[in-house]
């Protein structure tokens, strides 16, 4: 019985049929792998700025109740406590996953685009509020927390002294105007924030929606809470301080313009 002929052009095919099939299979099984990795980075990313969602809200509370009660030391606490360096390390870690090879990667891809860039602007808008913006409303407060502590060391007891007076004043105006500087800076970077996530696309995926969504509330409530705050205002609370912690008079503390 003849050989059956092996026919070079069928085989031909046949390979390029069989490797047709294994890119194919090849590119499914990478797009199944890189849209798991992407909804599971989504999904992380997702809980941690939720997790600093609410360690903002509590560092909200907390500056809401100092400046309430005019109280410059917890005003300043406030602003270093451990719910604002939970939210730090949680802003950064979210920021860090949002700017990773994959996420550059898919923000060149046309139907994730949008996804990408609501994404960074959530990540980049509470790391921002986190660091920078919070930072900047520490630095307004830190001089009248030195008033504070001048205050308590007895100069009060030497106002009648015009040099000590003269000293004190000028303290208090330096303070004043190194604070407006720190405030000025804050507000505009909490402008930007809020500009940025204005301006961000619509999340596909729902948990970054849903969390875009809680930031801007926060930012928001942030923004409404700090348009009254004012470096004479916080000269006011400093002395409205000493006066309840018997540092100061009354009418001491009119004297030094309050």
């Amino acid at each position: 019985m003849a050989e059956r002929e092996i026919d070079p052009a069928a085989t031909r095919r046949h390979r390029i049929v069989l490797w047709v099939f294994i890119i194919l299979f090849a590119f499914l099984l990478g797009v199944a792998v890189e849209a798991v990795v992407s909804f599971n980075q989504a999904v992380s990313i997702a809980n941690h700025e939720t997790n600093a969602y609410e360690s903002l809200t509590n560092v909200r509370d907390e500056v809401t109740s100092a400046l309430q009660r005019s109280n410059v030391s917890d005003l300043s606490d406030a602003f270093d406590s451990p719910d604002l360096k939970t939210a730090r390390r949680e802003t950064a870690a979210a920021d860090a996953i949002a700017h990773n090879g994959n996420w550059t990667f898919l923000s060149h891809i046309p139907f994730t685009r949008s996804d990408v860039q609501a994404l960074q602007a959530l990540t980049g808008a509470a790391s921002s509020l986190s660091h920078d913006v919070l930072d900047d409303y520490g630095d307004a407060v830190a001089p009248f927390v030195k008033l504070d502590e001048s205050l308590s060391t007895g100069v009060a007891d030497n106002l009648n002294d015009q040099s000590t007076l003269d000293s004190l004043r000028q303290q208090i105006s330096t303070a004043e105007a190194t604070s407006q500087k720190s405030l000025d800076k804050a507000s505009a970077g909490l402008k930007s924030a809020t500009k940025s996530l204005d301006s961000a696309p619509k999340a596909n995926i729902g948990a970054i929606d849903a969390v875009l969504s809680q930031v801007r509330d926060l930012l928001d409530s942030a923004t409404k809470k700090t348009t009254g705050i004012n470096a004479k205002g916080l000269v006011d609370a400093a002395l409205r301080s000493a006066v309840s912690k018997g540092r100061l008079t009354q009418d001491q503390a009119q004297s030094l313009g309050m």
